[in-house]
């Protein structure tokens, strides 16, 4: 077997990034470093500038500025992220840059977003029309717009709730509960927010002993609550300090040229792996298997639902743990279905998307010059995830989330753009398909017999069972050592969305693997 780098392409923990720290900063996201003086106008006068170093687990990997304009008749919100990533021995560049713009009485007009992600630009503008957010995103040319309600009490913006922090600094023991709007959300932009003020702290920045006023916060995010501190001057934040489940963010106040200076990349390589405490023996000849999942770490947090699969059922769920059995299935039942109607309920496994772009030329044309054994589903799918295997023939992490008709044009990705090519090319054919995103134990790394890895593979439905197909390990049906932490549909314009974000920041870093016995 190849190696796990190139083999598996261990899905991505750094996508999560971006957004964990946007939130920290409790700032609008974001201007270009360089946007001052496009941003500022003679109408306009800067009201706030500031530069952040930032840290993860203790390592100087990147800086972060915000900045405010205000002019009589709109508030505008600027920030700017950079942060260096490395995995496996590759760096990755993450730049978020963003700018908001607001009424002075805190209502918004418009928000946009720009991530780069190692050469990938993800674009998003979001409007309030009526009753409605509407977000439009754009990657790679194409462009998805979604509507979401504005919830029935409204919400606050991230530099509005910081400006509402700011006017209550010198009321310790003041609570607010607000809906906060985030575009760095994956999913739902409205999000249930809690805040206090604590009372006056001496904290470190700029270098030296600063007097601020200690805030406390925490943010719902798909059922998981994600606490956090900031501490505040009277012109805004000066630091913040989080730890969801193994990563620890740090941002603090610093000159221009202290935030810039010395930045290198943080390795996120042990985030990705999991040493299982007994490795499962020969995965691919085992019929059964069960494990307990328990957190390391914030165990006074229930550990959040996992979903129950064709593969995968829920046997016990302890506060801070999961026992889960996972079965490998049957490819003859698969074999024995000679056609197939798809049922009106699965109709959403069919439709064409921003990643699942069946219907590019390239796609479909694709689907339809694959060879098969015959025109039974399982064949078909059989046929497909073969293909998958011997299109991407360039195995790379360097990729971020590309849509399947890129795949097919560049070759390359990892254990993503396997799945996301194999579920487009099965919708092409008329097969429903999703994206799982899990866990998968595989082995000879890091000097250790075995490790789980963040992984993805795809199912494809056949008959009334999702049956699973992983392209990047060469399996079908997938072994035992396949762990599902999320599906999704992938219809949605964000890759994150609907693979339950909440687990993903609950158990990254944070995971023991206990296998309790095998069949």
């Amino acid at each position: 077997m190849r190696s796990l780098l190139t083999r598996t392409g261990i899905d991505k923990p750094y996508s999560l990034l971006v957004w964990i720290v946007s939130i920290i900063l409790l700032s609008a996201p974001a201007w270009a470093d360089q946007a001052q003086s496009k941003a500022a106008s003679s109408q306009s006068k800067i009201t706030f500038d500031r530069y952040y170093v930032l840290e993860l687990d203790g390592q100087h990997c990147g800086y972060a500025r915000m900045a405010i304009c205000e002019s009589a008749d709109q508030i505008t919100s600027l920030s700017y992220l950079r942060i260096t990533i490395r995995q496996f021995g590759r760096d990755m560049l993450i730049v978020s840059k963003s700018i908001s713009r607001e009424t002075p009485a805190g209502e918004l007009l418009s928000m946009d977003q720009t991530i780069f992600t190692n050469g990938a630009e993800v674009t998003k503008k979001a409007v309030v029309q009526g009753k409605e957010l509407v977000v439009t995103t754009t990657i790679f040319g194409r462009q998805v717009t979604e509507r979401f309600a504005v919830p029935p009490d409204g919400f606050i913006t991230e530099a509005g709730l910081a400006r509402l922090v700011k006017s209550l600094l010198d009321n310790p023991g003041r609570s607010l509960q607000v809906i906060l709007f985030s575009l760095e959300a994956a999913g739902n932009p409205f999000l249930p927010c809690s805040v206090q003020i604590v009372g006056p702290e001496t904290i470190q920045a700029y270098g030296q002993a600063t007097s601020a006023t200690k805030v406390e916060g925490t943010l719902t995010v798909d059922g998981l609550a994600v606490p956090g501190v900031f501490w505040y001057d009277q012109k805004g934040e000066l630091a913040a300090d989080i730890s969801i489940s193994g990563l620890v963010v740090r941002t603090y106040a610093a000159g221009k040229d202290q935030a810039k200076k010395t930045i290198g990349p943080v390795d996120l390589t042990s985030l990705s792996l999991i040493v299982p405490k007994v490795p499962l023996k020969d995965p691919a000849k085992t019929a059964k298997a069960v494990y307990r999942l328990k957190l390391k770490k914030n165990a006074d947090q229930a550990m959040i639902d996992l979903p129950q699969t064709d593969m995968q059922r829920v046997l016990l769920k302890g506060r801070d743990y999961i026992d889960l059995e996972v079965t490998r299935q049957d490819p003859k039942k698969f074999a024995a279905v000679l056609s197939q109607k798809v049922p009106q309920r699965l109709q959403q496994y069919l439709q064409s998307s921003l990643y699942l772009d069946w219907q590019s030329p390239s796609v479909k044309a694709a689907a339809q010059q694959v060879q098969y054994a015959s025109n039974k589903p399982w064949d078909i799918a059989l046929g497909l995830w073969k293909y998958v295997d011997e299109t991407i023939f360039i195995k790379s992490l360097d990729v971020y989330f590309d849509p399947a008709s890129k795949v097919l044009a560049s070759h390359q990705g990892d254990c993503t753009e396997h799945a996301v090519l194999l579920a487009a090319l099965a919708r092409a054919r008329g097969l429903p398909s999703r994206l799982v995103v899990g866990l998968a134990q595989v082995p000879g790394e890091a000097g250790h017999e075995a490790v789980f890895g963040y992984h993805a593979w795809t199912e494809v439905w056949i008959d009334g069972t999702w049956a699973s197909l992983d392209a990047a390990l060469e399996q079908t049906p997938v072994d035992v050592g396949h762990i599902t932490l999320a599906v999704s549909d992938a219809n949605s314009p964000e890759p994150l969305e609907s693979l339950n974000v909440g687990l993903m920041l609950q158990v990254i870093g944070n995971l023991q693997i206990e296998l309790l016995r095998q069949e």
